[in-house]
């Protein structure tokens, strides 16, 4: 799978995902930062004034595609620890 675009509508058994630094979470302000210039999606960064609620959505999507489990690499530190923070131990 490529990308948001072409697994929608799809079901995985297993799924990688790789959370780039186009979204990050900020543990100081306490909330979600869209960083258009880490973005390689050059039709949902243009003049998208809803980026961030956008790009929560196609990570929400791809993270939901399949139905035994998902790997996610996370390049930003504190996205990771955000997550991670939410999981259940």
């Amino acid at each position: 799978v490529g990308t948001v675009y072409t697994a929608q509508g799809f079901e995985f058994d297993y799924i990688g995902v790789i959370f780039s630094n186009d979204l990050v979470y900020d543990p100081v302000a306490k909330d979600w930062i869209s960083k258009p210039e880490n973005s390689h999606d050059s039709t949902a960064k243009r003049g998208n004034k809803m980026l961030t609620e956008h790009l929560k959505n196609v990570y929400r999507v791809l993270m939901s595609r399949a139905h035994k489990g998902v790997y996610v690499y996370f390049m930003d530190e504190n996205t990771r620890k955000f997550f991670e923070s939410r999981i259940e131990k």
